[in-house]
C-alpha cells in the first residue's frame, strides 16, 4: 500500500522556506536591517542554511554593539526561522518572541509583521491551529493598515492554508487567489509560487484536478526562472502527488523523480525525505525493490553524514518492510531486532508496527509460540491504549495465529475483541474483517447458526461500506482485501443451515460470493457514461443472483465461476437448470503451483524449452491439469457447446481451452467455445443490455502504432483495409483523447501495437500509440490549447515550457482507456500479453482487457502472453475469414487457433493458445469482404480461361481461311 507524503505536508514546509516577507524591495538597502534582508534573500532561494546563520549572528553582534534594537530584531528573526525550519522549536519560539517584543517597542511594523507570522508558524508546527490563525489575521490587519500589499499577500497565503485544512475551501480559493494577485502586482515571485501550490491544493480537494495541475505547474516554471530550486522540488513532488491521486503513475513517477533530483541537489536531508520517500514507494509498487531500497539507503547515507539522525529510524523501518515485501525474512528481523532494541528512537506507529511484523517474521519460522509471546507482552503493557491501532491489529494477528494452530475458541476471543475495538474507534474496515473472521471461528466450533448470521451481518457491512468508498480505484482495493475473507467464511452456507435441501445451500453461497467478485469492475462499467440510465433498475442496485444468470444462459450453454479463499477454493458449475459446487485447492497447494509452472511453459519464448517440452509431452500435462480442475465438472462441459469461465486468484493463469478432460488428445476448445468472463454479474449485464446479437455491415477502425520499428503493426492494419469494407487506418494517435475521437462510431476496433504491462501498477499498463520516448509525461494538446485560454494560470508559453520538459507519454494507459466511453462492440487488441496484468482475488485480472470492458466495449480478443509475429498475423488472418462467414466472435477465434494447432510448425499451443476471448463471445459480427474481390482460388481459375481464349483467337487469326 502506498504511503505517498501528502502534497499538504510539502506545502507546510514550503511556506516555511519562503523569504522572508519584509525583503522585497529593489531599491539599493538603505539601513543595516534592508541591507540584512537584501544578504539573507538569495541565500534561501539556494538553501544556504548555515550561511543564514552565520549572518543573522554577524548582524546580531553588530546590533548589539550600535544599540539598534531594530536590526536586533530582525537578525534574531532569520535565526528562529532556521531554528523552526530545522525542528528546534523551542529555540524558534524564544527568538521569534524575543522579536515581537522588541518590534512592539520600537514600532517596527514592518518587522512585527514578519515576527507575528512567524509566530503563526510556531504555533501550527504545535497543532494549535486557532493560534495560528489569530496571528495571520494580526499580520493582515496590520498589513492593510500599513498599505502593504505584499504582507497582505503573505498573510492570505496563510490564512487560505488554514481555511483549506478546515475544510472551508471557499475561503481558502478567494485568499489564495488574491494573494496571487498582488504577488503579479508587486512581482513577488516567490508569494506566487506560495500561493499557487495552495491554490491548487484547494482546487485538487474540489474536483478540478486539471486546473490544480495548471497551479503546480505554474508554480514549478516560476520557481525554475528564478532559480528557486527548494520551491522547484516542492512544486514538482506536488504535482506527482495529485497525477498519483489521479491514477497516473507514470507521470507521478515523472514528477518525482525531478522532485528527487532537486532535493539531491539541495543536499538537505529534511529536504530530501519527502520526494525521496515517494520515489521509493513508486519503485515498489512497481516490483523495483532494486531502486526503491537504493532510494532509501541513499536517504540514509544522506541523513546520518549531516547531522539529521532524527530521521534514520524511521527510513531503517521502511527498509524493513520492503525486505518482508520482498520475502528477505532473516534481513528484515534483523532490522526489526535492532530497531525495537531501542524502541525510544521510533514514533509510536512505527514502533508498534515493527511488533506486528517481528512476529509476522516468527510464524513463516514456525516459532508461533514467540510470536505469540511477542505481541502479548505489548498487548498487555499497562500503557497501551484500549482501543489503539495496535491493540486491534494485535488482536487480529493473534486471533490468525490461533485459527491456524486449530485453537478456534481463542482465535474466537481475539477476534471478537479485534472488533469490539475497532467498533469503539470507528474503524469500519477492520470491523467488518473480524466479523468475518469471528463467523470462521463459530463454524469450526460446530456453531452453524450464529456463524451464518454473523456472515450475512458482515456481508450487508461490505455493501454499506463499499458504499462510502467514492471511487473505482478505492473500491478495487478493498475489494482484492476483503475477497479471500469472504469466500473463507462464506463456506458456512454450503453446510447450514442443515435443515435446507444442499441445492438450496449451494445457492446461497452462490448468490453470496457474486456480492464481492469483480464488483469495482461492474460499477466500472455501469457508469452513467455507458448509459446506466437505460439499463434495467436492478443493475444499478444489486449483482446478480443465480436465477438471473440462469436466465441468461442459453441451452448447450454452462458458467463455471471460481472463488478462491485461503483455505479452500471453490468452482460453481451452473447451466440453464442447474447448479453444482466443488471444492478445489487453496492458492498455497500443489495444485496452484502446477498452474504456475504449466502457465511458465506455455508463455516461454525459450526455443530450448518448447524443445524440452514439445507439443505431445505437453499434452500429458493440459490432460492432467484438465483432470485435477475441471474433473468433478466434466460431464456438464462434455454436454455444453459454449462453456464461460469466470477464473479467480491462480486459476485466472490457465487457458481453459487447451485443457482436456477426457482420456483423448482433443482440447476442450476443438468441441466447444470457451470464453472467459469476468463475473456471472458481468456476463449477466452485457446480456441485458445488449440490443442485438448481431452487429451487421459493421465499421472498422484498425489503428497501429507510429513507432518506426512496429512496421508489421502498420501492415496488418493496411491488410485489413485492403481486404474488408468500411475499414478506417489510424496511425500515430497521441493521448487518450484522440484515441477516444479516432474511435467514435465504430463497430469494430482493431488495435495493433505494442502494449505495456505493469503487473504491480495494473491500471499504469498501456497500448503505445505513438513514437516518443517511453515513459515520458506532459501535457496533452487539448490541455495545451486550453491552457493558453486560461493566461491568469499558466500562460501559453509556460504550457509549452512544461512540454517540452516532461514529454508527451506515447502511451494510452489502462486508466485514462477506462475512463472513456467507447462505441465499439468488438475490441481486438493485436499486442503482446493485453489480456495481462496483475491477477487478484475478488477483482479478477486488471490491466488492458479490463480498461476497455470498463469503457463500455462488451467482447475483447486480447492476447495472454507475448505471440510470435508472424503467428499473430496468420492468427488475425483467420479470425476475421471466419467472422465474415456468420461465426460467433467466440468461434471465429477458436476455429483460427485450431487451423495453427494442425500445422506442425505451430503444433505447440505457445503458438496457438495465447489469444482469448474475453466477455459475451456469442456475439456475431458479420464483417464483409470488399465488393468485387475476387478469392485467390476464382481469380487463378479465371486467369486460366483468360488465356485458353487468348490462345484459340490467336490460332484462329493463323489458320488459312476454308475453300468453299
Amino acid at each position: 500500500m502506498s504511503r505517498t507524503i501528502p502534497a499538504i505536508a510539502s506545502l507546510l514546509a514550503l511556506l516555511l522556506l519562503t523569504p522572508a516577507p519584509v525583503a522585497q524591495r529593489r531599491d539599493p538597502p538603505r539601513t543595516p536591517a534592508d541591507s540584512l534582508a537584501a544578504r539573507v534573500e538569495p541565500l534561501f532561494v539556494a538553501a544556504q542554511y548555515d550561511s543564514i546563520l552565520a549572518i543573522a549572528a554577524l548582524y546580531v553582534r553588530r546590533a548589539e554593539a550600535t544599540d539598534d534594537s531594530l536590526l536586533l530584531g530582525r537578525a534574531v528573526a532569520q535565526r528562529g526561522r532556521i531554528s523552526l525550519l530545522r525542528g528546534a522549536r523551542a529555540d524558534a519560539e524564544r527568538d521569534i518572541d524575543f522579536c515581537i517584543r522588541v518590534a512592539e517597542s520600537v514600532r517596527d511594523t514592518t518587522g512585527l509583521m514578519s515576527a507575528v507570522h512567524f509566530k503563526g508558524f510556531v504555533y501550527r508546527s504545535q497543532g494549535n491551529r486557532d493560534a495560528a490563525m489569530a496571528c495571520f489575521q494580526r499580520r493582515l490587519a496590520l498589513a492593510l493598515a500599513a498599505h502593504a500589499p505584499v504582507d497582505e499577500g503573505w498573510a492570505r497565503s496563510s490564512m487560505g492554508l488554514e481555511y483549506h485544512l478546515r475544510g472551508d475551501q471557499s475561503q481558502a480559493r478567494d485568499n489564495f487567489t488574491r494573494s496571487i494577485e498582488l504577488a503579479r502586482a508587486s512581482d513577488v515571485r516567490s508569494l506566487e509560487i506560495t500561493s499557487l501550490i495552495g491554490l491548487g491544493r484547494v482546487l485538487s480537494a474540489i474536483g478540478e484536478e486539471t486546473d490544480a495541475v495548471r497551479c503546480y505547474q505554474r508554480a514549478w516554471v516560476v520557481a525554475r526562472e528564478i532559480g528557486d530550486k527548494v520551491n522547484e522540488m516542492w512544486a514538482t513532488n506536488n504535482l506527482g502527488v495529485l497525477e498519483e491521486t489521479r491514477g497516473d503513475l507514470s507521470r507521478a513517477s515523472q514528477y518525482q523523480q525531478r522532485a528527487y533530483e532537486l532535493a539531491r541537489e539541495l543536499k538537505q536531508p529534511y529536504a530530501i525525505v519527502v520526494p525521496a520517500t515517494n520515489l521509493a514507494d513508486r519503485a515498489a509498487e512497481l516490483g523495483d525493490y532494486e531502486t526503491a531500497e537504493a532510494i532509501l539507503r541513499e536517504m540514509r547515507e544522506m541523513c546520518s553524514t549531516q547531522g539529521a539522525e532524527t530521521y534514520l529510524p524511521m527510513i531503517d523501518f521502511r527498509l524493513a518492510e520492503l525486505q518482508l515485501d520482498q520475502g528477505r525474512s532473516r534481513a528484515a528481523g534483523a532490522s526489526l531486532r535492532r530497531l525495537l532494541a531501542h524502541p525510544e528512537r521510533l514514533e509510536p506507529q512505527h514502533r508498534d508496527f515493527a511488533v506486528l511484523d517481528m512476529a509476522r517474521i516468527l510464524v513463516r519460522s514456525d516459532s508461533t509460540d514467540a510470536a505469540v509471546e511477542l505481541i502479548s507482552s505489548r498487548l498487555d503493557r499497562a500503557d497501551q491504549p484500549a482501543f489503539s491501532d495496535f491493540t486491534i491489529y494485535a488482536n487480529m494477528a493473534l486471533s490468525s495465529i490461533f485459527l491456524e494452530v486449530g485453537d478456534a475458541g481463542r482465535a474466537l476471543a481475539h477476534a471478537s475483541a479485534a472488533r469490539e475495538n475497532a467498533q469503539h474507534a470507528g474503524r469500519r474496515r477492520t470491523v467488518i474483517g473480524a466479523m468475518l473472521r469471528e463467523s470462521v471461528c463459530l463454524r469450526a466450533l460446530n456453531r452453524g447458526a450464529e456463524a451464518e448470521r454473523t456472515f450475512h451481518a458482515a456481508l450487508d457491512s461490505i455493501e454499506a461500506f463499499r458504499g462510502g468508498i467514492s471511487t473505482a480505484e478505492w473500491r478495487e482495493v478493498y475489494g482484492q482485501g476483503v475477497s479471500r475473507g469472504v469466500v473463507d467464511a462464506g463456506r458456512v452456507l454450503l453446510s447450514f443451515p442443515e435443515a435446507s435441501a444442499q441445492a438450496s445451500r449451494n445457492g446461497a453461497f452462490f448468490d453470496a460470493m457474486q456480492r464481492v467478485k469483480t464488483r469495482a469492475l461492474l460499477d466500472r462499467i455501469t457508469e452513467p457514461r455507458f448509459g446506466a440510465d437505460e439499463i434495467e433498475d436492478r443493475w444499478s442496485r444489486r449483482v446478480a443472483t443465480l436465477a438471473d444468470v440462469q436466465a441468461v444462459l442459453q441451452p448447450g450453454e454452462a458458467l463455471l465461476d471460481f472463488f478462491v479463499g485461503s483455505q479452500e477454493s471453490h468452482l460453481a458449475a451452473v447451466t440453464a437448470d442447474s447448479l453444482r459446487v466443488v471444492t478445489l485447492p487453496s492458492p498455497d497447494s500443489p495444485l496452484a503451483e502446477r498452474v504456475r509452472l504449466f502457465r511458465t511453459l506455455l508463455a516461454s519464448e525459450d526455443p530450448d524449452l518448447r524443445g524440452q517440452y514439445p507439443a505431445e509431452r505437453m499434452t500429458a500435462l493440459q490432460r492432467a491439469l484438465g483432470r485435477d480442475v475441471l474433473g468433478a465438472v466434466g460431464d456438464i462441459i462434455e454436454s455444453s457447446t459454449r462453456v464461460f469461465t469466470a477464473p479467480d486468484d491462480y486459476f485466472a493463469a490457465i487457458p481453459f481451452g487447451i485443457l482436456i478432460t477426457d482420456d483423448g488428445d482433443s482440447p476442450l476448445m476443438a468441441r466447444c467455445d470457451i470464453v472467459q468472463v469476468p463475473s456471472a454479474s458481468v456476463l449477466v449485464l452485457q446480456r441485458s443490455i445488449r440490443r442485438s446479437e448481431c452487429v451487421s455491415n459493421p465499421n472498422l477502425v484498425a489503428i497501429a502504432s507510429g513507432e518506426p520499428r512496429l512496421a508489421g503493426a502498420r501492415d496488418e492494419v493496411r491488410a485489413l483495409a485492403r481486404r474488408y469494407g468500411d475499414v478506417e487506418e489510424v496511425t500515430n494517435l497521441a493521448g487518450a483523447e484522440s484515441f477516444q475521437q479516432a474511435t467514435q462510431g465504430c463497430d469494430v476496433l482493431h488495435v495493433a501495437a505494442h502494449a505495456l504491462v505493469v503487473d504491480r501498477s495494473p491500471w499504469e499498463s498501456g497500448i503505445r500509440l505513438a513514437s516518443g520516448p517511453a515513459g515520458a509525461i506532459g501535457v496533452p494538446h487539448d490541455e495545451m490549447r486550453a491552457a493558453a485560454a486560461s493566461t491568469d494560470i499558466l500562460p501559453a508559453a509556460d504550457s509549452l515550457l512544461v512540454a517540452r520538459t516532461f514529454q508527451a507519454d506515447p502511451y494510452v494507459r489502462a486508466w485514462q482507456i477506462a475512463q472513456l466511453s467507447l462505441p465499439a462492440k468488438l475490441a481486438v487488441l493485436s499486442a503482446c500479453e493485453t489480456a495481462g496484468g496483475r491477477v487478484t482475488s475478488g477483482e479478477g485480472t486488471l490491466g488492458i482487457t479490463a480498461a476497455f470492458l470498463s469503457a463500455g466495449v462488451p467482447v475483447v480478443v486480447s492476447s495472454l502472453w507475448a505471440i510470435d509475429d508472424r503467428v499473430t498475423t496468420d492468427i488475425m488472418r483467420a479470425f476475421y475469414r471466419y467472422l465474415s462467414r456468420g461465426e460467433p466472435v467466440a468461434t471465429a477465434l477458436r476455429h483460427a487457433q485450431l487451423d495453427l494447432a494442425r500445422s506442425r510448425r505451430t503444433a505447440h499451443p505457445f503458438f496457438w493458445a495465447g489469444f482469448t476471448v474475453v466477455g459475451d463471445g456469442s456475439m456475431v459480427v458479420e464483417i464483409e469482404e470488399r465488393r468485387g474481390r475476387n478469392p485467390p482460388a476464382l481469380l487463378a481459375g479465371s486467369a486460366v480461361m483468360v488465356l485458353a481464349a487468348l490462345g484459340w483467337a490467336i490460332r484462329r487469326r493463323r489458320t488459312p481461311a476454308s475453300v468453299g
